[in-house]
């Protein structure tokens, strides 16, 4: 197909290079059919005069409606981005805690929160129960068993690596041996 000009939608004045391309989008967005209803502009200063801009707003976003959409739009740009320096934060903070092998509370809480409600704590709360209880080396096949024993309630069929890796991001418990960690002295 050969370039013809710009083409203009005339419901919503969305402007196309070809024609197929009017075609297709009168059919998806506006259910219209046959013709191609095309329109060329007397030149590009007359389309940019007459047509919105490519991503710009519909026309209620000069209605109240759309300032406060525009309001909460720019609220939510700035929560994300105190989020993604609190983030940042967090992250060094924990860097430094784990540095000095303690552990960040606020993990703990959140996590506790996200434990079951038949359950009393979260799968590090557990594992940290156990090696505190054992008081010396323990293979990950054994801590997983003694979680289970102790209670901890999971549908995980590959528990046992969970735990794996939930021991090796555990600040406070330091791996001795292949498969083998205690709790740091």
């Amino acid at each position: 197909m050969a370039k013809t000009g710009k083409l203009t939608c005339v419901t919503c004045g969305r402007t196309f290079a070809l024609p197929a391309h009017l075609a297709r989008h009168r059919s998806a967005a506006h259910g219209a059919k046959g013709g191609n209803q095309r329109q060329t502009s007397a030149g590009p200063a007359a389309a940019t005069a007459r047509l919105p801009r490519r991503g710009a707003r519909p026309a209620a976003a000069s209605s109240p409606v759309g300032a406060v959409l525009r309001d909460l739009e720019a609220c939510r740009d700035q929560l994300v981005t105190r989020r993604a320096q609190l983030d940042s934060q967090l992250a060094a903070v924990d860097h430094a805690l784990s540095a000095l092998g303690a552990t960040a509370a606020g993990r703990r809480v959140a996590e506790q929160r996200r434990a079951p409600a038949g359950r009393q704590g979260s799968l590090r709360d557990f594992v940290g129960r156990v090696l505190r209880a054992h008081q010396g080396p323990m293979a990950v096949k054994e801590i997983t068993a003694a979680v289970l024993k102790a209670g901890y309630q999971s549908r995980d069929k590959t528990l046992g690596h969970t735990v794996a890796k939930l021991l090796s991001a555990m600040p406070e418990v330091v791996r001795v041996a292949r498969g083998q960690y205690r709790l740091r002295a």
